[in-house]
């Protein structure tokens, strides 16, 4: 009796290795003054691109719908976050006397709103790292998904952004070391 060999799933991944890569460079780009926004965001269209194809090709729809829920989670919380910071401030500003105990307040609360969805953000990127570097037997994408997980735990205390940032540049790495082609062979 010969076992069958086929392969059940593959594709190409140099687009992949290419986008992801400078994704990460571009986000990292993001802390230049004022063109640093056009880099973030172009960094992060390419991080999901890449990992909406690095999902078609291994069958792993997951890898790409926690993508998108991080990045969009991440968004919205620091967009929610700066709003309640904001308001909180122009409320202060309307009130008799000082005001301070609301901006404190407002600026509490749009901190811990804007840190919650960065953790949220954070363990769905952990969990798409993680899925990547299973597929790919890679701990440089296994050390990075850690790295950035317990990087933005951590940034409360702003070692997290020291730590996150490793973590970014072991995922860019992982990036430009995947394989060129990508086979899921089963042998029945």
């Amino acid at each position: 009796m010969s076992a069958e060999t086929r392969i059940t799933q593959g594709g190409d991944l140099g687009a992949a290795k290419i986008m992801g890569g400078l994704g990460v460079i571009f986000s990292i780009l993001a802390a230049i003054p004022y063109i640093g926004l056009i880099f973030g965001l172009a960094g992060l269209i390419l991080i999901i691109l890449a990992n909406k194809k690095i999902s078609e090709v291994v069958g792993d729809g997951s890898i790409f719908s926690n993508t998108w829920k991080a990045m969009v989670i991440n968004f919205l919380a620091v967009l929610i976050g700066v709003i309640v910071m904001a308001a909180g401030a122009a409320a202060s500003q309307s009130y008799y006397g000082s005001g301070e105990g609301l901006a404190s307040f407002g600026v509490i609360l749009g901190v811990v709103i804007a840190y919650i969805g960065y953790l949220i953000s954070g363990y769905l990127l952990f969990k798409v790292y993680k899925k990547i570097a299973e597929y790919f037997n890679s701990d440089i994408f296994k050390w990075g998904a850690y790295l950035i997980l317990i990087g933005y735990v951590l940034f409360i205390i702003l070692i997290g952004a020291f730590v996150a940032a490793i973590g970014w540049l072991l995922i860019m790495v992982g990036y430009f070391t995947l394989p060129k082609y990508y086979e899921k062979v089963e042998i029945g």
